[in-house]
């Protein structure tokens, strides 16, 4: 029955190799490092963290088919969708994440969660019409323009008429990547197809080279809905907006991250 799970205690049990200044993050701010230095990831998850987020984990219950979460890195919102009644396939492209993962799943849920090990999307394949949902969290800002094309069209093609995809991703505006700001501005003005895709990204930052690839792709709202329109999606949500509760040199102006939603039409 959907959402029979709804009071079950489901938390990641991390034993993690931190440093003091990583485990005060964790501390405060609910973040930990990826074993793959492909970013950070929430520990736990908090309805509050974006509306997006949010979106998607609300409307599970109300979701027969399996759903798809790429990129689930540990696996937080993996935990929390099943919690609330759906089948699961966890995309993860690094194998001891999901491993990390399967750790922490209770023996009663492990029957509704698949796992899928390959990068979106070159690696990963579904049936046409067969997904319910798709949860896209902090993935496009690894792939390149014509990478977000592709899996963009393969999601459009593996969600059932009526399903919707939830996207959300970083944009340039950090305190972090202060100095890579007027760059991209540059190349927006120069009306580049994918301005906020970028090499070398590490030179121009002062800590966390460790943990981000030196390749990023910034996004912002208007080249996620041009890329959701030309996939076929019809937009029902998006904006930018600032996370709650995140380290000052993840903070800038309240455009930090941007969410979508995009509806496969009926």
């Amino acid at each position: 029955m959907k959402g029979n799970n709804l009071h079950m205690e489901l938390t990641l049990k991390l034993n993690l190799a931190l440093n003091a200044e990583e485990e005060q993050e964790r501390q405060l701010y609910n973040l930990v490092p990826t074993l793959n230095g492909m970013g950070y990831m929430y520990e736990r998850y908090s309805p509050f963290v974006n509306e997006y987020l949010k979106a998607y984990i609300e409307s599970l219950p109300h979701i027969k088919d399996p759903v798809l979460d790429i990129g689930v890195a540990y696996g937080v919102t993996v935990l929390d969708s099943l919690k609330m009644g759906a089948h699961v396939i966890a995309n993860e492209i690094y194998k001891p994440h999901l491993e990390l993962l399967v750790q922490n799943v209770p023996v009663e849920l492990k029957n509704h969660l698949t796992l899928n090990l390959g990068r979106f999307p070159q690696e990963t394949n579904f049936e046409e019409n067969s997904l319910g949902a798709v949860l896209i969290s902090r993935v496009l800002n690894f792939l390149t323009g014509d990478e977000i094309d592709i899996g963009l069209a393969k999601v459009f093609k593996w969600l059932k008429p009526g399903a919707k995809v939830y996207i959300i991703a970083e944009t340039v505006y950090k305190e972090l990547f202060k100095k890579i700001i007027p760059i991209v501005h540059e190349r927006i003005a120069q009306n580049l197809e994918w301005p906020g895709e970028l090499e070398h990204v590490r030179h121009y930052m002062s800590k966390r080279q460790e943990h981000l690839p030196d390749a990023i792709h910034f996004l912002d709202d208007k080249v996620l809905k041009r890329s959701l329109l030309k996939a076929g999606f019809r937009i029902e949500k998006c904006s930018l907006f600032s996370k709650n509760n995140i380290p000052q040199d993840a903070r800038f102006d309240g455009k930090e991250t941007v969410g979508i939603i995009g509806i496969k039409p009926i």
